[in-house]
């Protein structure tokens, strides 16, 4: 859609918030002063490799994703943000879901500089269910943003289970050789990992083993929300 028809559509259609649909908002900002109020932030003593609170942390074991980042807690709005995000295609969502990561990613030097953004990518059985991939759309628009170019790197075997449905050690078995590179394609330098939710980081230690075992030198994981502890909650202001 060009900026012309964009900006007509948005002067018959004043921007409204991306959360309640009801208190129009500027296109920038997608969210009205109340729901930014209940968003919550990802705040407190956080490893900076797993992103877990750091008495949780359980990096003295060696892992394949060298840091990581996200940006809210996935409680109450988050997750019905997170939950519309994978049933349809709501531009809207997106673009303020993105614009969130980018904020994030450009507060390190570490994440800004990336070679290449990909993503943790759908099943074909569920890409083709549901015909939209979160992961994919975030990262194509963190890419627009960041001008770093966007590389389909990875592939998702029909054969994984969604891993909401396990607990945390079925966690990492089902993740482990569900993912290989997209025929074709040759990871290199540093990689922006993008996902949706994380939750024991299974799924993305999967897929920063396998990128690096095809010639990536470090991956980096972006993600909008993270399942974790109530009382590290902080309200944004």
């Amino acid at each position: 859609m060009t900026s012309f028809i964009k900006n007509v559509r948005n002067l018959i259609f004043p921007k409204l918030c991306v959360f309640c649909g009801k208190e129009p908002v500027a296109e920038e900002a997608f969210v009205c002063s109340d729901c930014a109020f209940e968003l919550t932030k990802a705040q407190g003593k956080l490893c900076r490799i797993c992103a877990h609170a750091v008495h949780a942390c359980n990096c003295n074991t060696p892992k394949h994703l060298d840091a990581s980042k996200t940006v809210f807690w996935y409680n109450g709005i988050v997750r019905r943000l997170v939950g519309t995000m994978k049933d349809r295609r709501y531009e809207e969502l997106f673009d303020y879901a993105a614009k969130r990561m980018c904020d994030l990613i450009k507060e390190s030097e570490y994440f800004i500089s990336c070679d290449v953004v990909t993503f943790v990518p759908r099943s074909k059985k569920k890409l083709s269910f549901f015909g939209v991939d979160p992961a994919y759309q975030l990262a194509k628009r963190i890419s627009e943003n960041l001008s770093i170019p966007l590389q389909n790197y990875l592939v998702c075997s029909d054969k994984k289970i969604d891993q909401k449905e396990l607990d945390f050690k079925r966690r990492r078995k089902n993740a482990a050789n569900c993912f290989s590179v997209s025929p074709g394609t040759y990871p290199f330098g540093r990689i922006l990992l993008v996902d949706d939710v994380t939750t024991t980081g299974a799924t993305a230690e999967e897929c920063s083993k396998v990128l690096k075992k095809a010639g990536a030198v470090e991956v980096l994981g972006i993600f909008l929300a993270k399942t974790h502890a109530e009382k590290l909650m902080a309200k944004t202001s």
